[in-house]
């Protein structure tokens, strides 16, 4: 067997195993790749905003990185507290 067609058999073990090892987790993989693409222009918008000030230029990576996050977590605890809020009058 040639040293290249061991290479690919080798990968295609590997991607088979990685597959079946997160199979149960992969819907979510790729929900968060794609959360993370869609907000990098948000991120890097901030970013060149915060690293305008002298005060926040070492910080502004974090910064940005925080409020991203800060504003996903907003999101989501809404969108529970609403599901509370109408699941607790549904059942009145």
């Amino acid at each position: 067997m040639a040293q290249n067609s061991f290479l690919r058999w080798l990968g295609c073990g590997i991607l088979a195993l990685i597959l079946w090892l997160f199979f149960p987790f992969l819907k979510s993989f790729f929900v968060a790749l794609l959360m993370a693409m869609a907000v990098s222009p948000l991120h890097h918008l901030l970013e060149r905003f915060l690293s305008k000030y002298d005060v926040l230029k070492k910080s502004a990576s974090v910064l940005s990185a925080s409020i991203v996050t800060f504003s996903f977590f907003t999101d989501y605890f809404c969108a529970d507290y609403t599901f509370f809020i109408q699941s607790s009058q549904s059942s009145l």
